[in-house]
This record gives C-alpha cells, sequence and structure tokens, in this order.
C-alpha cells in the first residue's frame, strides 16, 4: 500500500508497505519499504528499494 509520495525535483521517494507470498515456502510477509527513484526527462533512469531484509530471509527461510 503506498502511503505517501515526495517529490524534489528529479528525486522521488516513495514510502509504503508491501505484502508478498514466497512460493517455496508459502510464507507470507509484510515489510515497510522506501523507494527512491531518479527521473530525468521524463524517465526513471535509477530505482533503490529499501526494505526490512530480515523479514525477507526469514520468509525464505525454510528451517
Amino acid at each position: 500500500m503506498l502511503e505517501r509520495v515526495i517529490v524534489d525535483g528529479g528525486d522521488v521517494m516513495l514510502l509504503g508497505v508491501f505484502t508478498h507470498t514466497v512460493a517455496s515456502t508459502g510464507k507470507e510477509f509484510t515489510t515497510p519499504s522506501a523507494m527512491h527513484l531518479v527521473v530525468e526527462d521524463g524517465e526513471i533512469v535509477r530505482m533503490h528499494l529499501y526494505e526490512d531484509t530480515l523479514s525477507v530471509d526469514q520468509a525464505f527461510n525454510t528451517d
């Protein structure tokens, strides 16, 4: 769910929460996320995604 969009020139920050299901384990997890986009001439030229990597690791772990 997208919660906020922040724009400063060509920098765009998207803040929200993602929910995923891992096909191999069947585990569902929810993580807050931030995505930084750089826009030049109307096109996205760079994207960085930040999320809770521990939750991602645990969802993929079959132990």
